[in-house]
């Protein structure tokens, strides 16, 4: 059976209060705030780059089968069915 100190609890109140005052350091939020918009940034770009990636592929296919392409990665556009009204 382990005993707790009261050195042992002491140790741990001042790693929790400094834990706390680090995190709470405005250099060390403003450096997580920054890396966080520079995540999301990275996370855009990567995005646009495969939305633009996939556009070339089609692009490419549609011009080597001289027409419309769609690829397996999109959704077949399906005709709507006709209204009630014949409109």
């Amino acid at each position: 059976m382990k005993y707790i100190t009261r050195s042992k609890l002491a140790q741990d109140a001042a790693l929790g209060s400094r834990a706390l005052e680090v995190q709470q350091d405005p250099a060390v939020q403003k450096a997580w705030s920054e890396a966080t918009r520079d995540c999301k940034q990275a996370f855009t770009s990567v995005a646009d780059a495969l939305v633009e990636t996939r556009g070339a592929w089609r692009r490419s296919a549609e011009q080597a089968v001289g027409g419309l392409v769609i690829l397996a990665t999109e959704s077949v556009p399906t005709p709507r069915p006709p209204s009630p009204g014949g409109r």
